[in-house]
């Protein structure tokens, strides 16, 4: 099973949403690098994972370094705002990027209809009243979320590894659904929910893990 890993804004170390994460992620060998995602005071779409940053990179500026790059990672845009799914694809599209454009965060079951399995749907976001607390210690309401995913057309599951007990993984497996585990804060990590074959590994260690493989293959 090939399994997708994708590289945490921030990862191994950069500055989260950076142009200097950009230009370092897209040197890797990696599946996909996330950015946040959301909309700045003026409707900017900006790159942010809340409003602490100063002078923030834009989306724009973004997709343009990106399409400079050589890399043909996956794209994941990590909405940090409802309602931005469809003018974050349309920017994309004018940048030649919209078949690598993935979307997890704060989507909707409207977006779930528009983009399909292009959204990772995000667990929390399914349910009124969700929360991780409660996914994590009701297992009929983590069960619910998952077959209102599927009825709404969600075809990968965003998930965080704390929510992996055993009752929710037993759920996981027999739901149908693609399943991506976010963070893996280190390589460790990252091995362990290798082994558990899930879809997508999120994590902030995506180059440990790219030399990890290297090495593993200088040694075969």
């Amino acid at each position: 099973m090939i399994v997708i890993i994708t590289a945490h804004s921030g990862s191994d170390g950069l500055i989260s949403n950076s142009l200097n994460y950009l230009r370092t992620a897209t040197k890797w060998s990696i599946d996909a690098l996330e950015i946040d995602v959301r909309r700045a005071a003026d409707t900017t779409l900006i790159l942010s994972h809340d409003y602490t940053m100063t002078a923030p990179l834009t989306l724009e500026d973004a997709f343009i370094d990106i399409q400079k790059s050589t890399s043909q990672c996956l794209i994941n845009c990590d909405l940090k705002d409802v309602g931005i799914a469809t003018e974050v694809m349309k920017m994309a599209t004018k940048f030649e990027l919209q078949q690598r454009l993935i979307f997890t965060g704060a989507a909707t079951k409207a977006d779930q209809l528009e983009f399909g399995e292009k959204l990772w749907r995000n667990i929390d976001t399914i349910l009124p009243n969700s929360t991780f607390e409660r996914l994590l210690q009701d297992r009929d309401f983590f069960e619910s979320a998952l077959i209102q995913a599927k009825d709404e057309g969600a075809v990968w599951i965003n998930i965080p590894y704390r929510l992996l007990h055993p009752l929710n993984l037993e759920l996981l497996k027999v739901s149908g659904l693609k399943i991506s585990v976010w963070t893996a804060e280190d390589l460790l990590t990252v091995r362990y929910l290798e082994s558990y074959g899930f879809d997508n590994i999120t994590t902030l260690a995506a180059h440990d893990y790219e030399i990890f493989l290297e090495g593993t293959k200088e040694n075969e």
